[in-house]
């Protein structure tokens, strides 16, 4: 009895903790949007589940920048926070509608889903 108690209490964590992760990544995406759209009217928005690769490179990273630079829906020169990438990193498929344009875009964030490393077009 008290094992399977232990087992239940340890589960509960486990799912809290991942349905707290999942809601900063939402609200890091969100924030992100919100700043660097040029027309932040979206609707439809989903989200897909948080997961992590150890893939992404620095130079990757820099490459995402400079291919976001020229994608017309976001402001140029978007600033992104300083700090070197963790070499596990966290990220988030989002999904949005923007006059009538279907849009879909992956973001990675640090490990500590402090702030947004980079995004990607799907």
């Amino acid at each position: 009895m008290k094992q399977s108690f232990v087992i239940l209490i340890f589960l509960s964590a486990a799912i809290f903790t991942g349905c707290g992760q999942k809601h900063y990544a939402k609200q890091l995406i969100s924030d992100f949007l919100d700043k660097n759209l040029n027309d932040p009217d979206i609707s439809s928005v989903s989200y897909s589940e948080l997961d992590s690769t150890i893939y992404i490179t620095d130079s990757i990273i820099q490459v995402m920048h400079q291919q976001a630079d020229t994608m017309k829906a976001f402001r140029p020169k978007i600033r992104y926070t300083k700090g070197k990438p963790t070499e596990k990193l966290l990220f988030m498929t989002v999904r949005f509608r923007q006059n009538d344009e279907k849009h879909t875009y992956t973001f990675y964030f640090d490990h500590g889903l402090q702030k947004v490393l980079a995004f990607k077009r799907n």
